[in-house]
């Protein structure tokens, strides 16, 4: 009984430096979220300077870079090198950055990155915030087996899951959905056998 309450403590001490970590990386997509709303409130309030001040070169490269032409800047400076944006996840992304150029529409383009990373930012947030309240119930209840622990991870394995669906492409998503499914299972069982120990007891 003696190693059963030690494997108890360390799972809490484990569980304590998880939710530590956890709320840091919170706080830090917290603040990118933020940021990621204003740059993208800012470049929508400045969009016209934006597109009238910025022309695009096309280099042997292949390559884009934005140059800016505004007070401030000389000929040397102010050059950013752009691939075309992509993404393979069932919210397909693609911007063809030569023709949003050509249409003088770059703000546009620099808006919807910002917009896409707060997007990004905000669905993190709320699962990393979802797994500190997991460890947070698994510290402080009597067993890590409880039902309330694994409602909670279950949402959180499911909502990864589609972000992985929605983001990344249907190939990490069924990955993600096999591993979640298989540690959800195992914890399940735990749950079982813990339930089978309290009503010997």
């Amino acid at each position: 009984m003696r190693e059963q309450e030690q494997k108890l403590a360390n799972v809490r001490k484990s569980c304590d430096v998880a939710r530590k970590v956890t709320k840091v990386f919170s706080i830090l997509l917290i603040v990118a979220t933020v940021l990621c709303l204003v740059a993208g409130i800012t470049v929508f309030a400045v969009r016209d300077e934006i597109n009238e001040h910025i022309t695009v070169e096309t280099y042997d490269d292949g390559l884009l870079r934005l140059r800016f032409a505004g007070e401030g800047f000389d000929e040397t400076t102010g050059y950013i090198t752009m691939d075309d944006i992509s993404s393979n996840g069932l919210i397909g992304v693609n911007f063809d950055l030569e023709k949003i150029a050509s249409e003088g529409k770059v703000a546009q383009l620099l808006m919807g990155e910002c917009f896409g990373g707060f997007i990004i930012c905000l669905i993190t947030t709320a699962i990393y915030i979802m797994i500190q309240k997991a460890f947070i119930l698994i510290k402080d209840s009597e067993t890590p087996f409880h039902p309330s622990v694994l409602k909670r991870l279950k949402l959180v394995f499911v909502i990864i899951t589609i972000a992985a669906l929605l983001f990344s492409g249907v190939g990490t998503a069924v990955m993600g959905g096999i591993v979640f499914w298989c540690i959800y299972c195992i914890l399940d069982y735990g749950f079982v056998l813990q339930q089978e120990v309290d009503e010997t007891l």
